[in-house]
Parts: C-alpha cells; sequence; structure tokens
C-alpha cells in the first residue's frame, strides 16, 4: 500500500524538513495564588432541608404535577425566566 503513494502529490513540509521553531506558548503569570475554587455544598443543602416545614410537601409537589395545573403557558414562562435570572 505504501509502494503506491505518489511522492509527487504530497506537501513541500513532507519531503522537506522545516527549519523554523514553534512559537513558544507564553504561560500566565505567577501570582501565587492558588487556581482552583473550593465549594462546599453542605451549607445549600442543610437550608434545602431546613426549608421544607410540611412533612407532606413532596407529595402535594407529586399531586400538582400529576394533575396538570402546574403545566400553564404562565408558570412555564416564569420558570424560564427564573433559571435565565438566577440559573438552575
Amino acid at each position: 500500500m505504501i509502494d503506491k503513494i505518489n511522492s509527487e502529490n504530497l506537501p513541500d513540509f513532507v519531503e522537506k524538513p522545516s527549519n523554523q521553531q514553534p512559537e513558544k506558548v507564553r504561560s500566565a503569570p505567577d501570582t501565587g495564588k492558588q487556581d482552583s475554587i473550593q465549594v462546599s455544598f453542605t451549607d445549600l443543602v442543610d437550608q434545602a432541608k431546613a426549608a421544607v416545614t410540611d412533612p407532606d410537601a413532596v407529595q402535594q409537589a407529586k399531586q400538582l404535577l400529576i394533575s396538570g395545573l402546574l403545566d400553564t403557558p404562565e408558570n412555564i414562562t416564569s420558570a424560564a425566566e427564573q433559571i435565565i435570572k438566577y440559573g438552575i
């Protein structure tokens, strides 16, 4: 298969080695600061757990979802606006 390659069709860079060195990539200056972000979601989870004061809230939410009462154009638009404004 290699013997069937026509060298006339190969670009010049394959035939002639390049004398040019690749450009060096500049690295960011060392500021001494740590670049990682450390986030603890424990507080957020605890807040979410504490926000549910009604033990039947999950069951009520399920019933509302099943009933279709939440699937109104107004609620969908409001939910989309909240996602855009506050994120998911």
